[in-house]
């Protein structure tokens, strides 16, 4: 790798972390806003909600926004500009077709069967609007990772990190609603703003799209599909059975615990982003010796961003938990917990990113299939006698299993091709 090369990666992962830092202060303050102002049945009801839309979003999505980063930085080494484009607005049109099927599907599956979903869920003109927001939240994706794949790596992590937090925050602050159905309309318009500045970013890039190409994108995503919907069913799981499993003190004190680890979450994403399209053309060229060093040099990466990270959320655990509550402080352990999970996980390298540009997408699934099971297992013996302590601790191991075993298999295909 080129000093040239590894300069501009710094640059990307500096900026990159920067506005993920100022991104996870804007998160922050809206939780800390929402758990003020609401009762912990409401505030329950709006991290569950928050939950089903996640599963909900990739499923919409489609894996098109991993197709996106495979497919049109290989168009774009070859010169190929106009169809990168159309790729990119094929892969939108799509994502708004599937993304919105899910949304109706899922309000129509609320109408009709409302106690399928988890009780907490008690306020359904809220979780609908809610729902409304999925087909918003997935073409905001699809257009940040086209700006990482058309080399606008800024943009897409102002898109990713930055404006849907901000936006969010501006509206909270501007209405100051005080009821759980308000917040959620902020959400939705922040949702709105964010979509709206996407399509503004990337519109150079928006040309003319056949529609022949429709099917070929739609299907180019469907590969990845079975990667990020199990990935975010293993990751939701937890919250899920905590949902019905617990009370909606438990639920709060383990969604704040999250949002806290998912800066680390977010920081293993951003070097992931960075790094997945260089995985992605190395290994098309079969350049095996670039692909080795992009490997270590994003394990370095967050390994030397998580771990000072990490040391300053375990020592000040207590006055972190306590901005969003001050009646929180006796549950700062949950989070202790998962962070260290989290961090654990990072530690162990981009294997399933890495995996899944290089052809071996099926291993992650397995994996990921393997680790769902596991927590769903230990969510039923460990959540209703521990609580939100029991979900940190079923998150946490499902976390690091899985991030072990990617890494494994990606150590032992380097090995071969080394060879």
């Amino acid at each position: 790798m080129t000093g040239k090369v590894s300069s501009a990666i710094a640059q990307q992962i500096l900026f990159g972390f920067l506005f993920r830092i100022i991104g996870s202060l804007a998160g922050f303050a809206t939780t800390a806003y929402i758990l003020r102002n609401l009762d912990a049945a409401s505030a329950a009801s709006y991290f569950v909600a928050i939950s089903v839309i996640s599963i909900a979003s990739c499923l919409g999505m489609a894996g098109l926004h991993t197709a996106i980063v495979q497919k049109v930085p290989i168009l774009l080494s070859d010169e190929a500009v106009v169809p990168a484009g159309r790729y990119l607005y094929g892969s939108i049109c799509a994502g708004l077709a599937i993304s919105s099927f899910v949304c109706f599907s899922l309000i129509f599956a609320f109408m009709l069967q409302p106690d399928v979903f988890p009780p907490s869920l008690r306020d359904g003109t809220a979780a609908i609007l809610l729902f409304t927001s999925i087909p918003l939240s997935v073409l905001t994706a699809i257009l940040s990772y086209g700006a990482q794949a058309f080399g606008h790596p800024k943009h897409a992590l102002f898109l990713s990190s930055l404006c849907f937090g901000s936006f969010f925050l501006f509206f909270l602050s501007l209405l100051r609603p005080d009821a759980l159905i308000s917040i959620v309309a902020c959400y939705v318009l922040a949702q709105l703003a964010t979509t709206f500045v996407a399509f503004f970013i990337l519109r150079p890039h928006l040309v003319g799209w056949p529609p022949s190409d429709f099917k070929r994108t739609a299907m180019g995503g469907l590969a990845y599909l079975q990667i990020h919907l199990t990935l975010e069913i293993s990751t939701q799981t937890v919250p899920l059975f905590l949902a019905y499993l617990s009370s909606p003190l438990n639920i709060s004190v383990f969604a704040i615990s999250m949002k806290i680890a998912m800066i680390f979450a977010s920081v293993q994403s951003l070097v992931s982003r960075v790094y997945m399209p260089l995985f992605s053309v190395s290994y098309s060229k079969s350049d095996f010796l670039a692909l080795r060093r992009s490997f270590v040099g994003a394990t370095l990466c967050y390994a030397a961003l998580a771990i000072p990270m990490c040391a300053s959320v375990v020592f000040f655990s207590g006055t972190i938990i306590t901005f969003f509550n001050p009646s929180l402080a006796p549950f700062s352990y949950v989070l202790v917990v998962v962070v260290l999970g989290q961090v654990g996980s990072s530690a162990f390298g981009p294997g399933a990113d890495f995996l899944s540009m290089v052809g071996h997408a099926d291993f992650v699934r397995n994996a990921l299939v393997m680790t769902a099971v596991a927590s769903a297992l230990l969510s039923l013996f460990l959540i209703p006698s521990y609580g939100a302590l029991g979900a940190a601790f079923v998150y946490s191991a499902s976390l690091i299993a899985h991030s072990a075993s990617c890494l494994i298999k990606s150590y032992r295909l380097l090995q071969r091709r080394a060879t």
